[in-house]
């Protein structure tokens, strides 16, 4: 044989005969071409013909290996195949493809139409030999020919030198042909099937896009549909901004998808959807890397390189592209491209309808949008101006807009600093969620830079709202890299869908900009600027205002100097404390210490060094305790602490540390360093005490022991 790839192999014993012997009985072998024709011709499919013709071929010739190749291109590959298992290469050489133009054998049987016999293939100068086809000895191959043309070959395989002869070579020759007329018939059935899918695919596509109400409607089952249709392996579909000369992604499938839903060219970039829709007819990119379609930053969007494009065009509005990915530009077969134009028009109309409905709604609903909203954001400005503190003000303005499909977010100046510190969203819950797998900061800790976005800092500056029509892109350019990973999740998290549009309001007190009010929500337009401008105006009052009175009452319940509970701040969360564990039969403790000698170091240092070593004690006692427990300046030099959840036992060990850090460690005051001592008391709550008051009064006399017992000491009193 002439150059030939080791696929081709035998399955029979090397000392068993033919099992027809043409010479002597011509007529055996026309009654078993009849049996073999009868079965061949037996099915229509062509996956059952294939396999009858291997298990037909040892009637005709015996073998030890045979394999069916078809031709594909170029190439050809073994579809079929017996013997091969026991050799263990069969998994190889299915999986080979072979250049029919650089095998002479192949190459001279589509020449000739004529089969090749090989008496001994390894004496043969043109013979190919590799380690899997050295045991071959002998070797057959004839064409397989439908319609006149080559369109595989049958292969044949000895391991016994010379086994082969030309009366076998003659049978291969009837059987190919036979193997030929039962390919073609049942290509020609598969086609007339795949046909008739085709057309129901294409009824039922047709039915469901003019049936739609929704562009949503028609792109969730669109790319599914056409990658059956059109036999691609992914779709893209792209929407055409006629007013910005841009393309956006409308709807894709594939490992890219999301880069290419949320893509966007810039005006003047060339692209795929520009020059098929300026052209108006469908064209085929047979390979991307040499198309100068489009710009070579666009190529990362497409897994493949052959691309079938269709425009999608009706009345005369230009509304985007179908791409179609393929991996070979072959499979672009004329019955695809007429199927794909088809539905490219079919859905071009669609779109056309429900963009005409679109228009309509939009203008017959402006003007009472308009309306509805300065109405809404009133109603919201008068529930706003109840709020008795910040965090009230912001739940309030989150809850009302929600009502109105509108979602908001509140980010407020750090201070005098450039810096803004989301404070509140109305999609608060996810959010939360979405920083906590990611982050270990708390939501209130993620700050952002005014001049992070020269937008920002335009807003804060100019003090005028900005409406954004794709508000996911200041999105990307805000988010922390941190989170920039799962930046699709966080806009899930916010809400943000392709219809999004957003207004960033300032919020302005005597012109000064302490924040930023976002509005998002599919609903809203340009138009609603100035309505949302007035109503950020009446938000930064309602937010000054609030932190006003929430400034007046901490300052009612701390105490000036140390900046702790004063004696009526404790009193009320005491009684409240107090109350809950009683009812719940909950432990809770309170520690009161006092400062050793003070009037002495008053005396002897002055009240001014004396107020330095109040705050110091204030200080270093808050470091010993948790977040959840309340500290208070109760008189001069007393402070009591209030733990909710522990035991006398536990906060007598609380206020040991307490003791310690003040004994421990002299105090730095304007007059240089102090040594200071404290005694402490510590008692709890138990079936005695029926007040807060009673506690009080228990643990003073616990204080009065470790005075009495020479100071500078915890005692605890856990009974009246």
């Amino acid at each position: 044989m002439k150059k030939i790839e080791p696929t081709m192999i035998n399955l029979s014993d090397r000392k068993k005969t033919p099992p027809l012997d043409l010479e002597e009985d011509h007529q055996v072998l026309v009654a078993a071409m009849a049996d073999v024709s009868m079965a061949l011709n037996n099915s229509l499919h062509l996956d059952e013909v294939l396999d009858k013709i291997l298990e037909n071929l040892a009637k005709v010739v015996a073998y030890k290996t045979a394999n069916i190749m078809l031709i594909e291109g170029n190439s050809a590959r073994i579809v079929r195949s017996k013997g091969y298992e026991l050799l263990g290469t069969k998994e190889m050489m299915m999986s080979k493809k072979f250049d029919v133009n650089e095998l002479s054998n192949f190459a001279q049987m589509i020449a000739t139409k004529k089969p090749i016999l090989s008496y001994y293939p390894h004496l043969e100068q043109d013979w190919h030999l590799l380690a899997e086809s050295e045991w071959i000895k002998s070797h057959i191959t004839s064409p397989i020919i439908s319609d006149d043309q080559v369109i595989g070959f049958l292969n044949c395989d000895s391991d016994v030198a010379g086994f082969f002869n030309k009366i076998q070579t003659y049978a291969m020759q009837i059987f190919a042909s036979q193997a030929g007329l039962a390919i073609r018939n049942a290509r020609l059935f598969d086609a007339s099937t795949r046909l008739g899918k085709k057309l129901r695919s294409i009824n039922d596509l047709t039915h469901q896009v003019l049936e739609a109400t929704t562009l949503t409607q028609i792109f969730n089952m669109l790319p599914e549909k056409l990658i059956d249709l059109l036999e691609g392996t992914n779709v893209y579909i792209s929407k055409w901004d006629e007013s910005t000369q841009t393309v956006t992604g409308w709807a894709a499938t594939g490992e890219f998808k999301e880069d290419y839903v949320y893509g966007k060219s810039d005006p003047g970039d060339r692209t795929l959807t520009k020059e098929i829709l300026e052209t108006q007819h469908s064209a085929l990119v047979e390979n991307l890397d040499q198309s100068h379609l489009m710009d070579k930053k666009f190529h990362g969007l497409y897994r493949e390189k052959s691309l079938f494009c269709l425009p999608l065009i009706a009345e005369g509005m230009k509304f985007g592209a179908i791409i179609v990915g393929y991996a070979s530009p072959d499979l672009v077969t004329e019955d695809i491209r007429s199927l794909g134009e088809y539905a490219a028009m079919q859905i071009s109309t669609a779109i056309s309808k429900i963009h005409m409905l679109e228009q309509e709604r939009i203008q017959s609903s402006q003007l009472t949008h308009a309306n509805a909203l300065i109405e809404s954001l009133s109603h919201v400005s008068t529930a706003i101006k109840s709020g008795v503190d910040t965090n009230n003000v912001m739940y309030t303005i989150g809850m009302e807009l929600e009502l109105i499909k509108i979602h908001s977010m509140v980010a407020l100046r750090v201070g005098d600093s450039d810096n803004l510190m989301l404070t509140y969203s109305s999609v608060q819950t996810k959010l939360v969620s979405f920083v906590k797998n990611l982050s270990k900061h708390k939501i209130n800790e993620i700050i952002t830079p005014i001049d992070s976005l020269p937008l920002f800092r335009e807003i804060v500056d100019s003090q005028q709202a900005e409406y954004l029509e794709h508000p996911e892109e200041v999105l990307i350019q805000i988010t922390p890299p941190i989170f920039k990973p799962a930046i699709s999740k966080l806009v899930e998290a916010l809400a943000i869908t392709k219809n999004t549009k957003c207004i960033l309001v300032p919020l302005v007190i005597e012109k000064k900009t302490i924040g930023i009010l976002s509005l998002w929500g599919e609903s809203l337009q340009k138009i609603d600027s100035q309505a949302a401008s007035i109503f950020g105006g009446q938000v930064a009052i309602a937010i000054e205002n609030a932190n006003l009175l929430q400034e007046v009452q901490r300052l009612a319940i701390t105490d000036e100097l140390t900046n702790v509970l004063n004696r009526r701040g404790f009193d009320e969360v005491a009684n409240r404390e107090f109350g809950a564990a009683k009812r719940y039969s909950r432990p809770l403790s309170l520690i009161m210490l006092d400062i050793d000698r003070f009037k002495a170091i008053n005396d002897v240092y002055g009240h001014p060094i004396g107020d330095e070593i109040l705050v110091e004690i204030a200080a270093r006692a808050r470091t010993k305790i948790r977040e959840t427990d309340y500290i208070s300046r109760y008189g001069g030099e007393e402070f009591l602490i209030l733990l909710t959840e522990q035991k006398p036992e536990n906060a007598k060990t609380v206020a040991e540390r307490i003791r310690k850090s003040v004994a421990e460690q002299p105090f730095n005051t304007s007059v240089g360093k102090i040594t200071v001592t404290i005694s402490v008391g510590v008692t709890g709550a138990n079936s005695q005490i029926s007040s807060i008051s009673m506690m009080i009064k228990t643990v003073d006399k616990a204080l009065y022991k470790s005075k009495e017992n020479g100071r500078n000491r915890v005692t605890m009193i856990d009974k009246i």
